[in-house]
């Protein structure tokens, strides 16, 4: 429920780091069922895919101009069918979302597009630093140079350059992807028991208990003697009563 909410207040769209602590609690049966309801997890956003259409999109936009432009500007998306254009000036990243895109560096970027960039940075960042690929920027539809802002907005940071090939054109910038840090990374995890009965302030298996019983000698006590009813209970003089036979 607390998804759903969060994609209906969203128009749609909300980065993946935003829920986090709402996609962690589902079950393993949750996320395939949410699937063929058309509900798309990726590592940058959660979206709709079938509210990414032209039609839905235009509606997204004028939804979110009428509720939340304070600015007296109309904000217009971008044009039907396009998956990456320039950032423009004044214009919020909440705008750029709530319509199904998200601003990377200075372009502007569908989300599920951005989810298959930030795949191919993914793999490449596998083996630690990596370079701008030509199928980054084929993908992306940017320049190097464009990239390279986009990348700064994926969890990437500047490591050093190399020279190119080509003497006249500029270095090649090496890059190094930052890692997420985990809600309880950095806590101390204190001293854990090494024996598993001696867990939970030393709570011991009940078998241990019937053995240590025995050893010593121990017999069950005996029951207790039955409580008598109070006499000024009113209930007390149903106690007399007999059912006639």
């Amino acid at each position: 429920k607390g998804i759903a909410f969060t994609l209906f207040e969203g128009l749609g769209a909300v980065r993946s780091v935003e829920i986090a602590h709402l996609t962690k609690a589902l079950e393993e049966s949750d996320r395939p069922a949410m699937a063929r309801l058309g509900l798309r997890f990726g590592v940058e956003a959660v979206y709709l895919p079938d509210m990414l259409k032209p039609a839905q999109i235009e509606l997204r936009a004028l939804l979110w101009n009428l509720y939340l432009n304070d600015s007296g500007t109309f904000h217009a998306p971008p044009p039907a069918g396009r998956v990456t254009i320039n950032s423009l000036e004044n214009v919020p990243d909440e705008f750029w979302l709530a319509v199904g895109y998200r601003r990377l560096g200075g372009r502007v970027m569908r989300v599920d597009m951005v989810e298959r960039v930030a795949l191919l940075v993914r793999t490449a960042a596998r083996e630690g630093q990596f370079k701008i690929t030509e199928e980054m920027l084929s993908l992306a539809g940017a320049t190097r140079e464009q990239m390279g802002a986009m990348l700064l907005d994926m969890q990437c940071r500047i490591v050093g350059e190399e020279p190119s090939e080509d003497p006249e054109k500029p270095a090649l910038q090496i890059f190094d992807r930052v890692r997420r840090a985990r809600p309880n990374a950095g806590k101390p995890r204190g001293d854990r028991p090494t024996d598993r009965n001696a867990k939970k302030g030393g709570r011991r298996s009940k078998a241990d208990g019937r053995r240590r019983a025995v050893g010593k000698g121990h017999s069950r006590p005996a029951n207790p003697a039955q409580k008598q009813p109070d006499p000024n209970s009113p209930f007390a003089v149903l106690a007399g009563l007999k059912l006639k036979e």
